[in-house]
């Protein structure tokens, strides 16, 4: 809290019990109080989120102004959950504040976001393809935009949203500052963030590609289908197993195997891009707030949710890429 001039700030840092900041808080948080465009790579789980919060909310008090509409802050988000995440932390952090914030995502009604766009709003959090739908009903300004935050940035391109993150950022001012947070800046990552970012400090810390040294991990040899199913089943009678992830190829998949899972007199939700975003809200809700034992999810669910119950993580179906991987296990081992 010494880092921050604002008491109403460190009151609500207080009031969450954050005693110490993370390895990656701790390089980046300075970096962004200096006004420095930052690109920043560590893996999810690793506190990034409160990295560019904080620094975002000072700024905003260090300049408080009553003109305009805003957003002056604006945060881009790969996923709707993780968008929402974000969204709770900043009304988290600025409950001592008079900052306002808001949320856009697909799924949603648009009169509600549009009523708060037209009342002005100081930080904006939101997913790429909404966002790119009111700024081209001219409904959202992005005129004095002060601080851009990419957050989980490769997850956008790997979910082909480039086109809509670069619009987005040529629509900000020139003049802004630039925080890009990525769990890697290798190859068109790197050359994306080398478009959006000016003179940054480059901060690297316990990446997406280290190892997860605080999880065991374990391969089980199936024959076929069926007995891997048994196999999951017997894993799922394990008493260690606090909370679970379930991580499958595909949104049919997912439903088919909680309904296995469910027979087998399992509760169980499921979690994937199919579904409205009113009912993955309230399954989410359900598994943090420890209602529900069992989650079998498509990769959506895979970066940046904060899920700190999680004992077990079940590759059930192989993903796409390693880096997935990690972030799939990168569910589990946070404490």
């Amino acid at each position: 809290t010494t880092l921050f001039r604002s008491r109403r700030l460190r009151r609500a840092i207080d009031h969450i019990g954050w005693d110490l900041p993370t390895p990656i808080q701790e390089e980046a948080i300075p970096v962004a109080l200096a006004g420095r465009d930052l690109l920043a790579c560590a893996r999810t789980g690793s506190g990034k989120t409160g990295g560019f919060v904080l620094p975002a909310l000072q700024h905003l008090l260090n300049h408080e102004t009553s003109s305009g509409r805003g957003p002056r802050v604006l945060c881009l988000c790969p996923t709707r959950e993780l968008a929402a995440q974000v969204a709770d932390q900043v009304e988290e952090l600025g409950n001592y504040t008079r900052l306002s914030s808001g949320l856009i995502v697909g799924g949603e009604a648009y009169p509600p976001q549009l009523e708060m766009l037209a009342n002005g709003v100081d930080v904006l959090v939101g997913t790429p393809g909404r966002l790119i739908d009111h700024l081209r009903s001219g409904k959202l300004k992005l005129d004095q935009v002060e601080i851009l935050v990419l957050d989980e940035a490769d997850r956008m391109l790997d979910m082909g949203f480039i086109d809509d993150v670069m619009r987005l950022a040529n629509a900000c001012p020139q003049k802004r500052q630039t925080l890009f947070f990525s769990a890697t800046l290798d190859g068109p990552v790197h050359s994306v963030a080398q478009r959006l970012v000016s003179d940054p400090v480059k901060v690297e810390v316990d990446t997406a590609d280290s190892r997860h040294l605080d999880i065991e991990e374990l391969i089980f040899r199936a024959d076929n289908e069926g007995h891997k199913q048994s196999i999951l089943l017997h894993l799922l009678d394990d008493p260690d197993l606090k909370q679970g992830l379930i991580f499958v190829a595909r949104k049919a998949g997912a439903d088919e195997l909680a309904s296995m899972i469910r027979m087998a007199d399992h509760e169980v939700v499921a979690l994937h891009g199919d579904m409205p975003q009113v009912k993955r809200s309230r399954v989410m809700d359900r598994l943090r707030e420890g209602g529900v034992r069992l989650m079998v999810a498509t990769d959506v669910a895979a970066r940046g949710l904060d899920i700190p119950g999680v004992s077990h993580v079940f590759n059930y179906d192989l993903p796409r890429t390693p880096r997935d991987y990690v972030h799939r296990i990168g569910r589990t081992g946070r404490a």
